[in-house]
């Protein structure tokens, strides 16, 4: 098919034709006006696509406006989507529908819309309609009563529907199936009441304001009862690829508040001296060396102690290992976005979900890594450190029974050793603690055991070993 060009100077170009006359300076201009593109033909429904199909160009009518984002968009992977199937051997006429733009990822209610509807190359590739839905009467009257709004939906791969999932499900391309799985993928009915911050990690569209996000998409001033759960658009931009994957943030980054995971995985990971609650999701500084609270006896300081995986892609290398599990029909565990690092699996290696005991979990992701020679040493290693911390724990924990209930207070502008070792008891019993950073949280133990038996003159009990082992093993 020939490149589709005379439409890329917009609605209101002209061109301008000179007729010079012997002896005269005069000019005569004669403006033409040019259509902003060519019509769609009916069966594209009102989809417009390209104005320009050359790979050079790659113009979407959308972009002729959306400069900045017709630029960022050129340079994903949804850009050259076409080219990639054509290029792959097992190419098939089925998965056209997902390197076009047409009824998939968009409110169209039928197939036959787009390249579906016509078989055109200049709906090839998955452009901006592909998410946004027909651009046609935007185009004609280019106002906000018209914009084509996308969805930041994902739990659903039906047409009709908006959502990431209408192209990235399925045993092909499991995405949807696996973040439903996830914890990301339903929104936490606690945090919907309790207060205004809650929403800024527990929402779609909280997490968006609060990190900033100021394009209009369906569903934005929903009231919280109504928002979605932390969906693919969250955690990625489809107009940019200025973090690999196109996600919002790098996750490589050790800085707390740029570190795509950490942007929530970082609150109250010290103990506040208003407050007497404890830790909520410190996993990021936790990793870095930086929570709970260190005793005035410690001999480290925040940083000292990092987690082993405080280098490279951090928490992705092992949330998100692409391991090769066995396969069911939704294709779980395939690409990482369950978000597990140890998966409950059944006896096929199959995922199963829901909560198991270390031996029926997969330790994949710890060999992937390359931290671990097989699972049985990473399922070891772990089993190790959490023994060791859990009898810290419970040492720690049989001291602050014995410490006087006036030690603890809020507001009180102050942190005692009692309520320090609570919030660091806090810290080593949360999900995954012994692999986050088991050298950190074992400090933070036995500095605090130490800290309650001189404050509050404790005696622990014999045979609780008080130098930290785990440390000495991690360095």
């Amino acid at each position: 098919m020939r490149p589709i060009t005379r439409s890329v100077f917009g609605a209101s170009a002209a061109a301008v034709l000179l007729f010079a006359v012997a002896g005269c300076v005069d000019e005569k201009k004669v403006f033409v006006e040019r259509p902003f593109f060519e019509q769609p033909a009916a069966a594209a429904a009102g989809f417009i696509g390209y104005t320009d199909t050359t790979t050079a160009n790659k113009q979407t009518a959308c972009g002729n406006c959306h400069v900045a984002h017709q630029a960022g968009w050129k340079q994903t992977a949804h850009s050259h989507a076409w080219a990639d199937l054509k290029a792959n051997a097992h190419a098939a006429a089925t998965c056209e529908a997902c390197h076009t733009t047409g009824q998939l990822g968009n409110a169209a209610t039928t197939a036959n819309v787009g390249y579906g509807g016509t078989q055109d190359l200049r709906y090839m590739d998955v452009q901006c309609e592909a998410c946004h839905g027909a651009g046609l009467d935007h185009a004609q009257k280019p106002d906000g009563s018209t914009a084509p709004l996308a969805s930041i939906a994902a739990d659903t791969g039906k047409l009709g529907t908006a959502g990431c999932s209408g192209c990235h499900s399925g045993t092909h391309d499991g995405f949807a199936e696996e973040w439903r799985a996830s914890l990301h993928g339903t929104v936490q009915s606690h945090a919907i009441g309790s207060t205004a911050t809650c929403i800024n990690c527990h929402t779609g569209q909280g997490a968006l304001a609060a990190w900033g996000v100021t394009a209009n998409y369906k569903g934005k001033t929903d009231a919280p009862a109504q928002h979605v759960a932390i969906t693919c658009a969250v955690c990625h931009d489809a107009h940019s690829d200025k973090f690999a994957a196109q996600t919002r943030y790098a996750v490589t980054t050790s800085d707390t508040l740029t570190n795509l995971c950490m942007k929530c995985h970082m609150r109250r990971s010290v103990p506040d001296m208003t407050s007497s609650s404890g830790p909520h999701a410190p996993e990021g500084p936790t990793l870095l060396g930086q929570a709970g609270w260190i005793p005035p006896n410690a001999t480290f300081k925040y940083g000292d102690l990092k987690g082993t995986h405080a280098t490279g892609d951090m928490c992705v290398t092992c949330h998100m290992s692409k391991t090769n599990f066995a396969q069911d029909t939704k294709g779980y565990l395939n690409v990482g976005h369950t978000f597990q690092a140890t998966p409950c699996v059944d006896s096929k290696g199959q995922f199963v979900g829901g909560a198991c005991t270390d031996d029926l979990r997969s330790f994949k992701s710890c060999t992937v890594s390359g931290c671990h020679g097989s699972e049985a040493a990473a399922r070891s290693a772990y089993a190790t450190a959490e023994l060791r911390l859990n009898t810290l724990v419970a040492e720690a924990n049989r001291l602050i029974a014995l410490v006087p209930k006036t030690e603890f207070k809020t507001n009180d502008n102050l942190i005692t050793a009692g309520e320090g070792a609570t919030f660091n008891v806090g810290i080593a019993t949360k999900p995954g603690a012994a692999a986050h950073n088991p050298f950190l949280t074992e400090a933070l133990l036995t500095t605090s055991i130490q800290a309650l038996k001189t404050q509050y003159k404790l005696t622990s009990t014999p045979g609780v070993v008080l130098t930290n082992v785990l440390q000495g093993h991690g360095k």
